[in-house]
């Protein structure tokens, strides 16, 4: 199966409304984050999400999901590394919009970046969503990108993108195997 992804330019301290039918984000309700300006966006119920600060008071990465929205919303706990965990970030976020029979993704994690850009977990992001073609029914994963950040994410996918096939090549990698990558400013 492929899996099309899709490296979005997000305008720095914005949000464009996304087509997808899952979208996840890290949980921060205060003013000016991701998380506001969707919610604002999308006309979601922000009493809803308020009273959902508890889930997310943990110490370590937990997604929970929130089926009642259109387009679907898994949120995230803040701040918390993606990498050295059992169950990867992306592939549990990607387990729980499958769950809703969803077919396509909108990552928007790195949407609005306000400190230094997360190298780490964008890397473990993208080296799971390269690689989810062998274990996902979805069809389409957009990964929204801090228009100020977009060169620097777009090299870390292409270095990644390059790793990934070579191991493809030496067998490491199921057969069938196919990425289409866009990107879009």
């Amino acid at each position: 199966m492929d899996l099309e992804t899709t490296i979005r330019l997000n305008p720095h301290g914005s949000y464009k409304t996304t087509a997808s039918e899952a979208i996840s984000l890290e949980y921060d309700m205060e003013a000016g984050t991701t998380m506001d300006l969707v919610v604002t966006a999308h006309n979601f119920d922000r009493d809803h999400f308020g009273r959902c600060a508890k889930w997310h008071e943990v110490s370590k990465f937990r997604a929970i999901s929130h089926g009642n929205e259109k387009p679907f919303v898994i949120t995230t706990t803040k701040d918390v590394p993606w990498t050295n965990y059992e169950i990867s970030p992306a592939k549990e976020i990607m387990r729980l919009a499958e769950i809703e029979r969803c077919e396509s993704l909108c990552l928007t994690h790195f949407a609005y970046v306000t400190d230094d850009f997360p190298l780490e977990n964008f890397e473990a992001c993208m080296r799971q969503v390269m690689i989810a073609s062998n274990y996902t029914n979805l069809k389409k994963v957009l990964i929204d990108v801090d228009s100020n950040q977009f060169d620097l994410a777009s090299s870390i996918y292409l270095k990644i993108q390059k790793q990934v096939e070579r191991r493809k090549f030496s067998g490491r990698i199921a057969n069938g195997y196919q990425r289409i990558i866009k990107f879009f400013e």
